[in-house]
């Protein structure tokens, strides 16, 4: 069980990672080949990604170094194994650096709800992971987060 549990924190450990520093095949490979991303605001569903192709695509319209500077980071983790299956929340906030480096805010807040899956190559993935934006903004620090065009 702390195996698991240590295995799956690893896997939010590398979500953080491969945003923050633009390692696609890496965030691709967090998920099941039909995992989800979704973000909730305001109590509606504010942008979705289903499947390897549009994980992929929302990960290359994501920010990251050298060009923005930001830290995915994660707390309050509560992990819960049934057998090949967990369900984990954490809470999150994304710093980010001024565009001249001079000074970090933060660029946004919430929590995560996931459900990650044991593989038959015994690695833990992200099966569904929802973001709950708990801070309304629809400008973060001046910028947009993402720059990837979102299907009407």
């Amino acid at each position: 069980m702390l195996e698991d549990e240590r295995s799956i924190y690893h896997l939010l450990c590398r979500y953080g990672e491969s945003l923050d520093y633009g390692l696609e095949d890496q965030f691709v490979g967090l998920f099941e080949t039909n995992g989800s991303w979704t973000i909730w605001r305001d109590g509606i569903v504010d942008k979705g990604f289903t499947g390897s192709d549009e994980l992929r695509r929302f990960a290359q319209g994501h920010t990251r170094a050298p060009d923005k500077v930001h830290k995915h980071v994660f707390t309050n983790v509560r992990i819960i194994v049934d057998g090949d299956t967990a369900r984990v929340s954490s809470y999150f906030a994304r710093l980010d650096a001024a565009d001249d480096l001079t000074e970090s805010f933060i660029c946004e807040m919430g929590q995560y709800l996931d459900v990650v899956v044991r593989g038959n190559d015994d690695q833990w993935r992200f099966q569904e992971r929802v973001v709950h934006g708990e801070d309304h903004r629809t400008s973060r620090g001046g910028r947009e987060i993402l720059s990837i065009p979102v299907d009407e």
